[in-house]
């Protein structure tokens, strides 16, 4: 008996406390999965202790190196995303965060079969980046306007010029619809087969101002930052303007043709929800086929709609 409980004593005092910093790590956190579906049989997946791409065969139950560890080190990325056709990876590298979702980041394009670079955007720190439904092509934002890359060999298209730094935004959100609404800076979505991109806008120059001290690290790293700048945010309150928001779709095949005047199909919300609207969410169901949700400001009345972009008619 007093052998037990000397066990029982000696296995309790042998277990330690968990530190704060062990805590606020993330140590204990529950372990993500960065695997992506590129077919119905295979995905794309990263190992956090071996820097590559590996390609998953889940017919075969085998899986092969899609990208070295040494070329993940050379673009300075660390979950790369495969193109659609499987040619090209997208890299990250150099991410800052903005707010809670958004981030920016620059870019590279990576052959994998000839090993070939091409930097997206001029290699500036772009706001977005995302694949098209096949292919390679890509549409990305930089300074509030959004952009259109057929092929690695393309010049960029810009689909949008009016963008305003902190007051218009194409195919991003801006600070409301991201914390409040959708839960991500993107408002891009390619249509399955990537012949359309559907984007909204958000234009925030009603929105009232709203300031706040924002404490941060010296520009100079040999002497602290001892007092707060001041930000201005545009932040709507209750009684005062919403940003306005607009949903386009554009077609893809006729930007290419007529890159200088692209034009636009307008999905408009419907009178239901009034003109003082909020844009929910945005999903293709098909290439030719976009199911756009819709909401009132008081978030009481909902609409889903279905939408045909060939058509323009909705349901």
């Amino acid at each position: 008996m007093w052998f037990v409980l000397a066990a029982v004593v000696a296995s309790a005092t042998a277990q330690q406390n968990f530190t704060l910093e062990e805590f606020v790590t993330g140590q204990f956190a529950q372990r993500g999965f960065t695997g992506r579906w590129i077919s119905d049989t295979h995905f794309t997946y990263t190992e956090a202790d071996h820097p590559a791409v590996w390609q998953y065969d889940c017919s075969e139950n085998v899986r092969s190196e899609l990208v070295a560890g040494d070329i993940m080190e050379e673009l300075e990325t660390s979950n790369p995303i495969l193109s659609p056709d499987g040619d090209y990876i997208l890299a990250s590298r150099d991410v800052q965060s903005v707010y809670r979702y958004s981030t920016t980041a620059r870019y590279t394009l990576f052959n994998v079969h000839n090993q070939q670079k091409v930097l997206v955007g001029n290699n500036e720190r772009l706001q977005l980046c995302i694949f098209g439904g096949n292919g390679h092509a890509l549409a990305y934002v930089y300074g509030n306007n959004l952009y259109y890359l057929p092929n690695s060999d393309a010049q960029p298209i810009a689909i949008t010029t009016d963008g305003i730094e902190g007051v218009v935004y194409n195919g991003h959100t801006d600070w409301v619809y991201e914390e409040d609404v959708m839960y991500t800076g993107q408002a891009t979505w390619f249509s399955t087969d990537g012949s359309y991109l559907a984007f909204a806008t958000f234009d925030d120059t009603g929105v009232e101002d709203y300031s706040y001290y924002y404490y941060t690290d010296s520009e100079n790293d040999n002497e602290a930052f001892l007092y707060p700048k001041l930000f201005d945010l545009r932040y709507p309150k209750v009684g005062y303007d919403n940003p306005r928001v607009k949903l386009r779709v554009v077609n893809l095949a006729q930007l290419v043709a007529n890159p200088t005047s692209p034009s636009f199909i307008n999905m408009n919300a419907p009178e239901a929800v009034t003109t003082d609207h909020i844009l929910g969410g945005v999903t293709w169901i098909n290439n030719n086929e976009i199911a756009i949700h819709w909401m009132n400001r008081r978030q009481n009345y909902s609409v889903l709609q279905i939408c045909n972009v060939i058509t323009n008619n909705c349901a």
